[in-house]
């Protein structure tokens, strides 16, 4: 027997755990919740990529999908809670609604889950409004003059973002509502994700008359009119 398998099958020296368990402790739940959500975090980034990768005809299938990951999200939260982004709910669908009337495009709704907690709703809807502003400085720079959807427009989440902060920092990273938190937030991915599949076929109406184009500014620096949902 080699000195490699006689190693693999000593037990694991408790040191290096101990290590981990120790900086696990020492982390914020919002690290922790971070860092065990990651897998789903890239899986429902993965799924938004065909928009950052060609943005011009990909622009109406991923405002839909925002419409129908953030609703599913919000309407999944647990009976009778308020979490922190109602009020930006309400101002981010009506923007929506209106960019996708613009451009002659239906949203295929995703059926809700049901019981998430509040904070898990946040950690989605303020987290994706956060990454929506990152989109926006890339793809319509100021210096250019060109104007994105009023969905990219939306209220500044930073103030909320920062309570939200505070409320996952105030948590225990090994308590109960810790784990539910993860949990219910995985499930939040998981219905941003299928909201992103469903719009892969949709089903696009002719823009109504007079109706004025978006402009994209391109991966190149160079302005998209969109009028359709192709």
């Amino acid at each position: 027997m080699t000195n490699k398998t006689i190693h693999d099958l000593q037990p694991a020296s408790p040191e290096p755990r101990a290590r981990r368990d120790a900086a696990q402790t020492e982390a914020t739940f919002r690290h922790r919740l971070r860092r065990e959500t990651a897998v789903q975090h890239a899986q429902t980034e993965d799924a938004f990529a065909p928009f950052m990768a060609d943005p011009q005809p990909h622009l109406a299938w991923f405002l839909a999908a925002q419409r129908a990951g953030l609703v599913a999200v919000f309407d999944s939260r647990e009976v009778a809670s308020t979490p922190g982004c109602t009020a930006l709910m309400a101002q981010l669908t009506d923007r929506l609604d209106a960019d996708l009337a613009q451009l002659g495009a239906r949203c295929v709704a995703t059926p809700p889950d049901s019981g998430l907690d509040p904070l898990a709703v946040d950690y989605l809807v303020l987290g994706s409004r956060l990454g929506t502003e990152v989109m926006r400085r890339q793809l319509w720079p100021q210096d250019t003059g060109a104007l994105p959807p009023s969905y990219f427009l939306g209220g500044d989440a930073r103030d909320l973002w920062r309570a939200h902060c505070s409320a996952l920092d105030a948590i225990a990273p090994q308590s109960p509502r810790a784990e539910r938190v993860i949990f219910d937030s995985r499930r939040g991915f998981a219905l941003f994700h299928r909201a992103a599949l469903a719009q892969r076929t949709p089903s696009p109406r002719p823009a109504p008359s007079g109706a004025h184009p978006i402009e994209l500014q391109g991966p190149r620096g160079a302005a998209a009119h969109l009028r359709d949902a192709s």
